[in-house]
């Protein structure tokens, strides 16, 4: 595509006649003075071929500053130029943006200004060697070419040579003589193909601001289409959209006055690229308008894939799938698709289709592992390896909902062996499983581990507290009570909490502390029958055996345990209810 723009572009050039310019310069004191025009400027410098720049005094310069013929942006640093007679002497560096010389205009000359009020204005090589060929004959400077130089033709050769660096991934050179060739051309349609080259440069070296501002430069100088393409690509990759979507309509402009339409794969970028922006902004006709658009042009997976976005935000399942899995069967195997298959399983839960959903989850693990072993980890982008993480996640819960703790054991693994932090919930579902497959040494390990990162964790706390009557096991579920409205629990609930904390108190014998909270635990789960049982019988060690008999009845109703029916049947002897009393007592006694 670059070759056929640039060969477009130079079929339309018109031809351009060369001739020689001739300047009389003044002679004064043995040397030759040429008058020029230094960025407007009238000046006389003279004319020498020994100098290596050209050289201004510090009073020249001091008056140019002043009066807008230099800028402070224009002064760089300290320099050190030779001269005719070999000194060498220290000026500051400066780039004169442009110099008049018998009508032809030469630009951005490096040039010095020497520390001295005194010195010398000097036309040095800096500027003689842009003026190409020259001859001398006494006062007589004869510039070859001079209408215009040979600067299109030297522009056109070295283009070949950006290119071919932009193929090698030379981009410092690519850019270094794009930079040159535009700088040396006159036609505007070649610096217009030249910037588009300078964009790609910069675009190879990730530097996507100035790819995009190069762009933009190509197009003040001929309307050239792939430019345009390019700077939405580009403000696109910035995250720039609506800039992005004002350049690709330009481009869509250019190409519609194209005798041909041969640009199908770039007619079909920009219209998906579109569709995508307007997504993005909650335009969903128009990116569905523009999806399919790009889809007559070329079918490929980013439209596909997009209005499966389109059609699942509308909640259009059926269509969604249709899109994601064409979307996903071009590249099956990239990456990316590691997200669109959890959307695709998740169009499929809503379905109500869970074999398909589950399927897509599986595959989804099944690349992100193979992309790892591949990459590495780190060579991933942000989203895919927290995609790639989610998924083989959720595959754990799916697991174990299923009873096999072994493969979720693996899952749960295998994301702690990527060196990642851990979710706090990964933690509490890996320590289930190693409960549930009797491997209580594991357990107890990834309680430790995950306590460490996540101190605060009700369920880790929960399960690493010694049920042991002493005040250390109260503290630890205090602890947990301290973020009873910040933390949802998902293998304890807080009646539990405040029930194992009234036993304890009712093991210790502070009975009033124990009956403050176990009507805390009730209030929080008045179905829970161990709550009734605890206070069943702190009741009985208060001697309350009233209150004993109702609240054993309650916890017996809800969940009959051996200790229910014996201190019930306690609390009736003591109340003098031998009859029932004996029967709750031999109850209890056939009970494991």
């Amino acid at each position: 595509m670059k070759k056929i723009v640039l060969i477009l572009a130079l079929a339309l050039l018109p031809v351009i006649l060369f001739s020689q310019v001739e300047i009389k310069m003044e002679e004064s004191g043995g040397v030759y003075y040429v008058p020029c025009k230094v960025n407007g400027l009238p000046l006389k410098l003279i004319f020498d071929t020994g100098a290596s720049d050209v050289s201004i005094s510090a009073t020249e310069a001091v008056f140019m500053l002043k009066n807008g013929y230099l800028s402070s942006e224009d002064m760089h640093g300290t320099t050190y130029s030779s001269i005719a007679n070999g000194d060498i002497v220290e000026g500051t560096e400066i780039t004169i943006k442009e110099i008049e010389i018998g009508g032809i205009t030469i630009k951005n000359v490096s040039a010095s200004v020497v520390h001295s009020l005194s010195a010398p204005l000097l036309l040095g090589q800096s500027a003689i060697q842009k003026l190409g060929p020259i001859h001398l004959n006494g006062n007589i400077l004869t510039i070859e070419n001079g209408l215009k130089p040979k600067s299109n033709k030297e522009a056109t050769l070295l283009y070949g040579k950006v290119f071919q660096y932009i193929e090698a991934e030379e981009y410092d050179n690519a850019i270094e003589t794009a930079i040159k060739a535009i700088d040396i051309a006159e036609d505007n349609m070649i610096k217009a193909v030249l910037y588009g080259e300078l964009g790609n440069a910069y675009k190879g070296k990730g530097q996507l601001e100035a790819a995009a501002e190069a762009c933009r430069t190509a197009l003040t100088f001929y309307p050239y289409k792939s430019a345009a393409y390019n700077l939405g690509i580009y403000l696109n990759d910035l995250e720039k959209y609506e800039q992005a979507y004002k350049a690709f309509k330009q481009y869509l402009t250019l190409q519609a006055g194209m005798p041909e339409n041969d640009d199908d794969e770039f007619l079909a970028g920009a219209y998906a690229t579109m569709g995508v922006i307007d997504y993005k902004r909650g335009r969903y006709v128009d990116a569905e308008s523009n999806c399919k658009k790009s889809l007559k042009y070329s079918e490929h997976s980013l439209p596909y894939l997009t209005l499966g976005d389109i059609y699942k935000q509308q909640e259009k399942y059926n269509d969604a799938v249709a899109c994601y899995d064409k979307g996903i069967r071009f590249e099956p195997e990239r990456p990316s698709n590691i997200i669109r298959l959890i959307d695709l399983s998740d169009c499929y839960m809503k379905l109500n289709d869970f074999e398909n959903s589950i399927h897509c989850c599986l595959y989804a693990e099944h690349l992100f592992v193979e992309v790892v072993d591949a990459v590495g980890f780190d060579s991933l982008t942000e989203e895919i390896a927290a995609s790639g993480i989610m998924v083989t996640e959720m595959l754990a819960q799916m697991h174990i909902r299923a009873g096999l703790y072994t493969v979720a054991i693996e899952m749960y693994e295998y994301v702690r062996g990527l060196k990642v932090p851990m979710k706090e919930s990964n933690y509490v579902y890996l320590a289930f499983c190693y409960h549930k497959n009797g491997d209580y040494a594991k357990e107890a390990k990834t309680i430790k581990d995950g306590i460490q990162y996540y101190p605060n964790n009700g369920d880790l706390l929960f399960h690493s507290i010694e049920q042991q009557p002493t005040q250390e096991a109260i503290n630890g579920y205090m602890k947990i009570l301290e973020n009873e409205k910040t933390y949802t629990p998902i293998f304890f609930d807080y009646a539990s909490v405040y029930n194992n904390i009234a036993y304890i108190y009712c093991l210790l014998g502070e009975y009033n502390k124990g009956l403050e909270y176990a009507q805390k635990a009730i209030a929080r789960n008045p179905d829970d029958g161990h709550a009734w049982d605890t206070l069943g019988e702190l009741y009985y060690r208060q001697n309350k055996y009233e209150d004993c008999v109702s609240a054993m009845t309650k916890a017996i109703s809800l969940h009959p345990i051996k200790n229910s029916y014996q201190l019930r049947g306690e609390a009736y002897l003591k109340l003098g209810n031998k009859k029932q009393g004996d029967k709750d007592l031999k109850i209890a006694m056939e009970m494991k």
